[in-house]
């Protein structure tokens, strides 16, 4: 299996629960469980993928709080960023 075939499953699954943003979600969710950074993710897409590498992304990617998801790969930024004033 590729990894561009098990995103494309993980974003139908995402897709039929009615998540808003599928593929932005499976993502993020594939790439930790599969041990690669989102740029690799993106890119590599005919990297092969194990039997058990696909097992365990699917099992593992719920794991993963949201932060520590998402701040592996966006730089945080201080509440003072956001501030009106």
């Amino acid at each position: 299996m590729k990894v561009n075939t098990l995103r494309r499953q993980a974003w139908e699954a995402l897709k039929a629960a009615g998540i808003a943003d599928p593929v932005r979600e499976a993502d993020w969710l594939l790439a930790p469980a599969l041990g690669l950074s989102l740029p690799k993710l993106l890119f590599e897409g005919d990297r092969s993928v194990t039997p058990l590498q696909a097992e365990q992304a699917w099992t593992s990617a719920g794991d993963a709080p949201p932060a520590s998801r998402c701040n592996t790969y966006w730089p945080r930024r201080s509440s003072a960023a956001w501030s009106w004033r």
